[in-house]
C-alpha cells in the first residue's frame, strides 16, 4: 500500500478515474479551476467515478441518492457550485 494525495480538475458530469477506494479529502479551487483532492492508494486499480457539479439555485431532480462532497466558489464568490458523487 502506497498512500498519496492526488488532485483532479472537476468538470460537470465528467467521470474521473481514481484508484479503488480513494477518499475525497477536499473540494476547492486552484488558479481559478475547480479541484478535487483525494487520498489514494497508488497500488490500487483505477475505477471510474462520476462527480456532478451543480450551481446554487439549479433545479436537479436526481441527487437524492448522491453523496455530497463539498462546495466551491468562482468569480470572487459570485458563482457557487456544489459537488455530488453519483
Amino acid at each position: 500500500m502506497k498512500n498519496a494525495v492526488w488532485k483532479f480538475e472537476l468538470h460537470p458530469d465528467t467521470p474521473i478515474k481514481l484508484p479503488k477506494d480513494a477518499k475525497v479529502l477536499k473540494i476547492g479551487t486552484q488558479y481559478g479551476s475547480p479541484i478535487l483532492w483525494a487520498l489514494v492508494d497508488t497500488d490500487e486499480l483505477l475505477e471510474e467515478r462520476l462527480f456532478t457539479v451543480v450551481g446554487t439555485g439549479w433545479v436537479v431532480s436526481d441527487l437524492e441518492t448522491a453523496k455530497y462532497h463539498g462546495t466551491f466558489m468562482l468569480e470572487d464568490g459570485a458563482l457557487v457550485f456544489h459537488v455530488f458523487e453519483r
